[in-house]
């Protein structure tokens, strides 16, 4: 059973993934709602995206997302059609993620992504918005040279915590994976949800419901990240390569065998006791990226993604590569509270057929909206990468 459902959740991700570079979604018969940002409580790593806004503007609060009337879905629908369904950049912006400014467009995208979401509940928009968030709206409110992007910026971060959860009539949205605890109210369901995880560590995740009362019936819908497949949205733009298997999800230590997925979600319907508990690991492999139009012999770019993490670091001493067949590793002893770098090592572009027993140089990665503000640069996203 356990294999027969990882194989069902690849296919459902594989489907998914198609379909999000083409049919758009429908609307849903009642709008989503986000969780007020002050509700959810953090713990460890989470509370960064509160820390980072207050550091950068102490003056910033939290502003709701609201759903999106139907004449706005429309033109926001096409503003986001033309935008990122094809154009998304590594970063969450658009256009050339390593030499354009990227604040601007991906406030855009946060923006736009999650009142779509709202609107139509599907998961294409969070990963969008994900990614955004994560790499270049973080960045921005660390480093942006502009005052006014750089608050911008903190006022995303400290309204993003609402998005980590959506309620509908029916049940409970997870969208986002951090370690947090909220409170929150369906029509049929009063409770709390405490998320348990160390990403970006691990992909380790569980998630306890604790219902006002026992035999409490709700609709608990878990995000199925597209980068947890080893796939990087938009397809047309990025390859990644080799396909990873999704996680096996347990509810109170069982495998969970029957469900479905709806709009790049996992789907369970149940009764919910005190201290149920779903648990699952997300894959959280480092990736090669390489543009979609790219060969697969001799030099080509690469860049590197671990989840929805975007990677940047120094340009690399001339004539040397990194090696696609050995992506650098994450470095867990020099991990900080939120974030994971990577190391590795580069060959000489002239190593010809013995590459491998080439000399090495170290290279370090780290996320790209960790990259040290005052270093000598812009941060490169980038490498040349031998096969």
């Amino acid at each position: 059973m356990t294999k027969r459902l990882t194989l069902l959740l690849l296919v459902a991700a594989a489907a998914f993934a198609a379909t999000a570079q083409t049919a758009r979604p429908a609307r849903l018969s009642h709008p989503l709602n986000y969780l007020p940002a002050d509700s959810v409580m953090f713990f460890k790593q989470g509370d960064n995206w509160r820390l980072t806004a207050l550091v950068t503007d102490s003056t910033v609060r939290p502003e709701p997302y609201a759903p999106l009337h139907r004449h706005a879905f429309k033109k926001q629908e096409a503003d986001w059609e033309a935008r990122c369904r094809d154009s998304l950049n590594l970063v969450g912006g658009t256009g050339d993620e390593q030499t354009d400014p990227q604040t601007a467009a991906a406030l855009r995208t946060l923006d736009t992504s999650a009142r779509l979401f709202l609107t139509t509940g599907d998961a294409r928009y969070v990963e969008a918005l994900e990614r955004a968030l994560t790499n270049a709206v973080d960045a921005g409110a660390r480093r942006d040279t502009s005052a006014t992007l750089r608050r911008a910026a903190a006022r995303a971060l400290i309204s993003a915590p609402a998005l980590i959860y959506a309620t509908g009539s029916d049940g409970l949205y997870v969208n986002l994976f951090t370690d947090c605890y909220a409170r929150f109210d369906t029509p049929v369901f009063q409770g709390a949800i405490d998320q348990v995880t160390d990403m970006p560590t691990t992909g380790d995740v569980v998630l306890r419901l604790t219902p006002k009362r026992n035999g409490t019936p709700l609709t608990l819908r878990i995000r199925l990240p597209q980068w947890a497949a080893g796939e990087v949205i938009p397809a047309s733009r990025y390859d990644a390569g080799a396909r990873t298997p999704l996680p096996t999800v347990y509810v109170n230590g069982k495998d969970l065998l029957t469900s479905t997925t709806e709009r790049g979600y996992l789907v369970i319907r149940r009764e919910w006791n005190r201290n149920d508990e779903v648990r699952l690991t997300f894959p959280l492999p480092v990736l090669p990226v390489s543009p979609a139009t790219s060969g697969s012999d001799g030099v080509r770019p690469v860049a590197l993604m671990r989840g929805p993490v975007a990677y940047s670091g120094a340009t690399l001493p001339a004539g040397r590569a990194l090696r696609a067949s050995h992506s650098p590793e994450p470095d867990f002893a020099r991990a900080g509270m939120d974030f994971v770098p990577l190391a590795g090592s580069s060959v000489p572009l002239s190593g010809g057929t013995n590459r491998d027993d080439a000399e090495d140089t170290g290279f370090v990665a780290v996320p790209y909206a960790y990259f040290p503000p005052h270093a000598t640069g812009r941060p490169v996203l980038w490498w040349p990468a031998l096969p």
